[in-house]
């Protein structure tokens, strides 16, 4: 069963560099979850271990709380998602592709490696 939680910005990763977003989209973004109190669709995410949870889906919306929490740290330190079971996510993608098959951006095939989620963090960190 998937579950309903708010969870900690700073223990989300995501696959999908920020750069490949509009810097001025993520901004807008940004100050909108904050007028709002929080993101009005979940992320969807998935447990990679205890401390760390992936975005299935979501990337941008991620990369828009990330930039919230960067200008208010105490308003945007949790966000609202969805945590996929590991066993279900490889389901949850093909459910996510057959509904909303434009929506999902296309995570980069090498960001799996330890070099690409360095790169990933360090663009966050720009």
């Amino acid at each position: 069963m998937n579950k309903f939680s708010m969870v900690r910005v700073k223990n989300v990763t995501s696959t999908v560099l920020r750069s490949q977003f509009n810097h001025q989209e993520i901004e807008e973004s940004a100050n909108n979850i904050l007028a709002t109190d929080g993101l009005l669709a979940p992320l969807i995410l998935r447990q990679i271990d205890m401390d760390t949870l992936e975005v299935i889906a979501g990337h941008k919306a991620y990369d828009a709380a990330v930039r919230a929490k960067e200008i208010d740290l105490e308003a945007a330190a949790m966000v609202n998602a969805f945590v996929v079971p590991d066993e279900q996510t490889e389901a949850a993608v093909a459910q996510l592709q057959a509904l909303y098959p434009d929506s999902l951006p296309t995570p980069l095939a090498a960001a799996t490696s330890i070099e690409d989620r360095l790169s990933n963090v360090e663009s966050y960190l720009d």
